[in-house]
């Protein structure tokens, strides 16, 4: 039996450079605590706590570089609740991430707010199907500027020191984070459940590959 080594493709995939895609930054940024719980039609795009003021802003600035992006006229603004959280408002960039869900209206439910207005609330995760899907191991912009680009949005607001993520309540945005690390040709990845205490805390570490460190250092440096 002979081969033909002009049918072996080599994959190389360390001189690929991602670009930026905003609008999934945004998405990895979101916050989906027991789900993402969203209100229909209201104008709140994000709430954050009330230690999360610096990331509040990265996000509002990321939300107008968005809307200018996709030249949708809005106005973005953070105003602090009662309860001392951080809301990011805006109704037309609230409504242009929710038509990004794959989601079913039908399940929505419900509720009376305490002025006595109606509204629908729905639970909606970033998931799989959001994402360009992956056809080919050689990498291409088309296919995977979106993985880089979420993986650092949810890395600003829940990186810790290293390439670590810390997690509460989070077990879907666990999930599709370890899975985007592994389709990035990553050294290795590991996750820590912490079973005791309440929220259940999730723990993720990996070593990345060059390219994903290269494109993180870029954005910090940008």
């Amino acid at each position: 039996m002979s081969y033909n080594s002009s049918n072996i493709q080599i994959i190389d995939n360390s001189k690929f450079q991602p670009n930026t895609d905003i609008k999934f930054l945004v998405l990895g940024m979101l916050d989906e605590y027991m789900g993402r719980n969203i209100t229909l039609g209201s104008n709140v795009v994000e709430h954050f706590y009330p230690n999360e003021g610096v990331v509040a802003n990265i996000f509002a600035d990321y939300l107008k570089s968005l809307a200018s992006e996709l030249n949708i006229e809005t106005t973005i603004e953070i105003e602090k609740g009662e309860d001392r959280h951080l809301y990011v408002k805006s109704k037309e960039m609230s409504n242009f991430l929710i038509s990004l869900y794959k989601s079913n209206t039908k399940e929505a439910s419900d509720f009376t707010d305490a002025e006595g207005k109606k509204w629908q609330q729905v639970n909606l995760e970033v998931d799989q199907s959001m994402f360009p899907e992956m056809k080919n191991r050689q990498f291409s912009n088309q296919e995977m500027d979106s993985r880089y680009s979420y993986l650092y949005g949810a890395y600003i607001r829940y990186g810790k020191e290293g390439f670590k993520y810390r997690f509460a309540n989070s077990s879907h945005k666990v999930k599709l984070v370890m899975n985007i690390i592994e389709s990035l040709e990553s050294d290795w990845v590991q996750m820590r459940k912490y079973l005791r205490g309440a929220p259940t805390t999730y723990e993720i570490e990996f070593g990345p590959s060059e390219v994903t460190k290269k494109f993180f250092e870029s954005q910090t440096k940008g």
